[in-house]
């Protein structure tokens, strides 16, 4: 029984950017750290710039083998009609932005001068290198001796370690195709310690904060998506299986009390050691 449970939350793994508009089911939070490493980066020196303005471009479509498209609608909704299929590095001016969706105007290739609404997943600033989302989690926070990050911009690299060298990921967490690559980590922290604003700094400090961030040849742009909760303080309480049985369990078999996530039941399960009681004992 146990090994179906892992094989559940094996199901839940984050996507990467590709061309999806929807959110993966949250997989369970990172909890490894990454040891210290080197200070090289992109360049020797970094030198801040500022966020780039209307101009951007399509980008991480190609992961996609069968479909390596990013789908432009006639309106911000999944059901709304495709109108355009637009192609990895198709430049676009932005127009509005509502949510999670962007209306923009194609400015050159085959379909210019048409516009349309594309999901902000897939698209990224003129001249950047690339653009992910986080979610920087309690796990985020913390070093391998469990004690709490200092700085916002350490928090950034712990976050891209526990994606890339852990594979470990939050909800939300995209994919980078930079900092799979302990040196470039590097130079993100050093690049967001030097350019993050202070009002972004103080919300990944305090809060789980969700975050995009913007790589250039020699800084990084961070933004704050959402401010996030504030952040739990003192060990979290581990669960007896008559704790894990009651809270989620009951839903998840279906009898509609309040709301339940099969992630959570797991990691219920993975914590007290109990698998073969409480959630899921045949």
């Amino acid at each position: 029984m146990r090994n179906a449970l892992l094989g559940m939350a094996a199901l839940m793994l984050a996507m990467g950017c590709g061309k999806s508009e929807d959110a993966a089911p949250e997989p369970a939070e990172p909890v490894a750290v990454e040891a210290a490493q080197g200070s090289q980066g992109f360049t020797d020196e970094v030198a801040c710039g500022a966020a780039s303005g209307d101009a951007w471009e399509v980008f991480g479509v190609l992961d996609d083998k069968k479909d390596p498209f990013l789908n432009m609608r006639q309106k911000g909704s999944t059901k709304s009609e495709i109108v355009a299929k637009l192609t990895e590095g198709t430049s676009v001016k932005l127009v509005e932005s509502k949510k999670k969706w962007r209306q923009v105007k194609v400015t050159a290739g085959d379909h210019a001068g048409k516009e349309g609404w594309v999901h902000e997943c897939c698209i990224k600033p003129k001249g950047s290198l690339d653009r992910y989302y986080a979610v920087l989690s309690n796990a985020d926070h913390k070093n391998s001796s469990g004690k709490a990050l200092r700085s916002a911009a350490s928090i950034l690299r712990q976050d891209r370690a526990n994606v890339h060298r852990f594979d470990k990921r939050d909800r939300r967490d995209r994919d980078d195709e930079l900092y799979d690559d302990g040196k470039k980590r590097a130079f993100l922290e050093k690049a967001a310690r030097e350019c993050m604003s202070d009002e972004v700094s103080k919300a990944i400090l305090k809060r789980t904060a969700e975050v995009w961030v913007t790589t250039y040849p020699g800084w990084v742009d961070v933004q704050l998506a959402k401010k996030g909760s504030k952040l739990k303080k003192g060990k979290q309480k581990v669960l007896t299986p008559w704790e894990c049985r009651q809270r989620y369990c009951k839903c998840v078999e279906g009898d509609g009390q309040g709301t339940c996530y099969e992630d959570k039941m797991i990691r219920c399960i993975e914590k007290t050691g109990h698998a073969g009681y409480g959630c899921g004992a045949g």
